[in-house]
């Protein structure tokens, strides 16, 4: 829930302010010999720099090392954490086996750092490229377009927090993607299909939202479904680093030369959003097979022969471990 929250707020929230940020630094003179769209690229810059240089001080590597908790709070967290990864003692996390690495890559991760690339594309993409978009909906100039990318991005964080909060409740990640899926479906059909301004800036709301509502639980999916803690974190980093080259192809899907309908960009990201529907749902019936499996015990065999270390070193294909559809 943590991660749903903080990444669509993360990225919704940064597009509104940015776009408020950035109509605000090109209604004023040059910075020096700081002119134009440099303007935003300074001051956002300086901001993220120094915001990251305070991490460094202020966030912990670890429940053990945090000097916001209390010991009572601390003890608690690092018995969730023990109980989450079917450890019998917290501590012993700390040990990174290179078996617990290469046991990172499995069917689940691969088929979610698929699902969140397919993703990234249509999210960063149009987050990056929405001001250009909006402006070739109608006669407005830089400032008005980038006042205008505010409501999709604010409708878009509220949307992704709702859908995060849902899966949640319902602890079902899948049908909560595909949902999400389906609506970044229709954005991108609209665009692709509709001529009329008006309801382009609808598609706008919906391709934004149905990508910014899917990505971030992709990651608590992973999250969920894989233990012990070393593996959990590797796991993790492969779908995030997928995530990233989607980043990358978002920025060169939208070309000068596609404008201004940008329809291969659409039909790229309508057919990522069409292929990771269908992942999902394959995602959810191999994690049902798979339950289903340790249900009759065919996964018991896994405790012959092992150590203690190496039954708590299972984590995730223990067989009393149960995935989260």
């Amino acid at each position: 829930m943590r991660i749903c929250i903080f990444l669509p707020w993360g990225g919704s929230l940064s597009g509104a302010v940015g776009g408020f940020l950035a109509s605000g630094l090109l209604s004023i003179d040059s910075i020096g010999s700081v002119a134009s769209r440099r303007k935003i690229f300074l001051v956002e810059g300086i901001i993220t720099i120094g915001i990251g240089i305070l991490c460094v001080f202020f966030i912990p590597d670890h429940p053990k090392n945090s000097r916001l908790l209390t010991e009572d709070e601390r003890a608690l967290v690092l018995e969730g954490t023990a109980r989450n990864s079917n450890l019998p003692d917290a501590s012993s996390e700390r040990r990174v086996r290179p078996r617990l690495i290469l046991r990172s890559f499995t069917f689940h991760v691969g088929l979610c750092s698929l699902c969140h690339l397919f993703f990234n594309i249509s999210l960063q993409g149009l987050s990056i490229f929405l001001p250009t978009i909006i402006a070739s909906l109608g006669k407005f100039t830089i400032v008005e377009a980038q006042l205008r990318t505010v409501p999709p991005h604010l409708v878009e964080g509220v949307c992704a927090v709702g859908n995060a909060y849902l899966s949640y409740r319902l602890r079902k990640r899948g049908i909560c993607i595909t949902i999400a899926s389906t609506v970044t479906i229709i954005g991108y059909a609209i665009f692709l299909g509709s001529d009329n301004s008006h309801i382009r800036y609808g598609g706008c709301f919906l391709a934004l939202v149905g990508s910014g509502s899917s990505s971030p639980i992709f990651l608590s999916w992973v999250a969920e479904n894989t233990a012990p803690e070393a593996v959990r974190a590797k796991s993790i980093a492969i779908v995030d680093s997928a995530g990233t080259i989607g980043s990358l192809i978002g920025v060169w899907a939208y070309l000068p030369r596609d404008a201004p309908k940008y329809r291969h960009a659409h039909s790229l990201n309508l057919t990522g959003a069409c292929i990771s529907f269908v992942l999902v749902i394959i995602g959810v019936l191999y994690i049902n097979l798979e339950n289903a499996k340790r249900d009759r015990g065919e996964r018991d065999h896994r405790l012959s022969g092992k150590s203690q270390t190496d039954i708590d070193d299972l984590g995730s294909q223990h067989p009393e471990y149960r995935y989260q559809p």
